[in-house]
């Protein structure tokens, strides 16, 4: 993976202001595909031990943008950003931790498509994911702006 593609994954998805405090923890990134963990907080549940949805979904789109932005070759390239979220909850989720795993199913120079997957640490099967990211480059945002 590129030092640069590394520094925005660090600097940008999980030090943001949203990210950081849910302590999410890069476990294994590459490109392509990523295994993120995050560690289950009292103000991430919803109803006694129950992990909120939002949560789950954050913890998703935040999958699936790192394994979106793991794979850019393009060196004028700034990011993404979420254009979709699909997600299916499979049951409740407790315990101490979630899991998601993201896999790139589809790449072009300026869309991924991310199949996600989230555990609960008992390795039971919480949700499914498909996120949908745009690729950004320096010319897009300054004609957006």
């Amino acid at each position: 993976m590129r030092y640069v593609t590394e520094k925005w994954i660090d600097e940008i998805i999980l030090n943001s202001p949203f990210v950081r405090p849910m302590e999410v923890e890069p476990i294994e990134v590459s490109v392509d595909q990523v295994h993120l963990r995050l560690p289950i907080r009292v103000h991430h549940r919803n109803v006694g031990a129950l992990v909120h949805g939002g949560v789950i979904a954050a913890f998703a789109e935040i999958a699936g943008s790192v394994a979106g932005v793991s794979g850019i070759q393009d060196d004028d390239a700034f990011g993404c950003a979420t254009s979709q979220l699909n997600i299916t909850y499979l049951q409740p989720a407790e315990g101490a931790y979630l899991e998601a795993t993201a896999c790139i199913a589809h790449r072009t120079a300026r869309q991924t498509i991310a199949d996600v997957h989230i555990t609960d640490d008992k390795n039971r099967a919480v949700a499914k994911a498909t996120v949908i990211c745009r690729i950004f480059n320096r010319e897009n945002l300054v004609n957006a702006a």
